[in-house]
């Protein structure tokens, strides 16, 4: 038992390898688990049908499907921009794709891998003190313009994105300072509501961290969650329902119980 209830759950689901050469070679594939394979750095469920995910996988963005059991893998599709991703998220609760690049790009993809716009994120990448950008994830709301960031000093930040310009800042939190596993900064961000409640649970430095959300920002709370430590660094976090999926540097994929 962790605090204020929460349960730790290490069941492993399913392990991730390497992908395919080409995007083109990649509908109907199978990801099969690769020790000497790239990282699973990042995961992200639909909150419109929890079967479809995106991810980076070995420095591509990638989305696939689950099977009826939830065990396997289905149609997985690669996705090619001009810069590595590093982070990527469902976007409007719709049937697209929001992802981040190395350099200064924002794009907008539909899950089927079409690309549909751009946008300037010179602001978002990079910042004036070097702090590189590492995760991006939406409000959840359809309505909603804005995204939260996080980078690798272990600041979170609330953008309002508009159809048009670039993304204004307004808020931010320091995570960094406040935890002792805060090196390798924010990896990755999520937010869950239940019971009238926000909370964002995240990827900080090697720690599986939930965060208390207050009228959209982020309370000093912080309760560090503990998993297995064969699997860390924990890269990334998703959640659907009551449910946290995670995956490890390893390629391994496992589950955290919000209740």
């Amino acid at each position: 038992k962790q605090k204020s209830g929460h349960t730790s759950m290490t069941s492993v689901a399913v392990a991730l390898g390497p992908l395919c050469p080409a995007p083109s070679d990649c509908r109907g594939s199978v990801l099969h688990h690769s020790r000497q394979s790239g990282a699973l750095t990042q995961i992200k469920l639909s909150a419109v049908d929890k079967r479809k995910c995106v991810s980076v996988l070995e420095g591509r963005l990638v989305c696939f499907d689950w099977d009826e059991e939830g065990t396997r893998p289905l149609n997985v599709r690669g996705m090619g921009m001009e810069s590595d991703p590093i982070s990527a998220t469902h976007w409007y609760n719709r049937d697209c794709v929001l992802a981040a690049g190395q350099a200064t790009e924002l794009s907008l993809w539909d899950t089927r891998g079409k690309h549909l716009r751009a946008m300037d994120c010179s602001d978002v990448s990079t910042d004036e003190l070097g702090r590189r950008i590492q995760c991006i994830t939406t409000c959840g709301s359809a309505a909603d313009t804005s995204i939260y960031t996080g980078d690798s000093s272990g600041r979170v930040v609330l953008w309002d994105v508009r159809k048009a310009g670039r993304p204004v800042i307004t808020r931010q939190m320091e995570l960094g300072s406040m935890l002792r596993a805060g090196r390798g900064g924010v990896r990755t961000l999520n937010i869950h509501s239940r019971r009238s409640k926000q909370s964002m649970i995240a990827c900080v430095g090697k720690a599986l961290v939930l965060l208390d959300l207050r009228d959209g920002l982020l309370s000093e709370e912080i309760e560090p969650i503990t998993i297995h430590r064969d699997v860390l660094p924990v890269n990334t976090v998703d959640v659907h329902g009551d449910v946290a999926v995670w995956g490890s540097d390893s390629g391994v994929l496992g589950t955290y119980s919000m209740l």
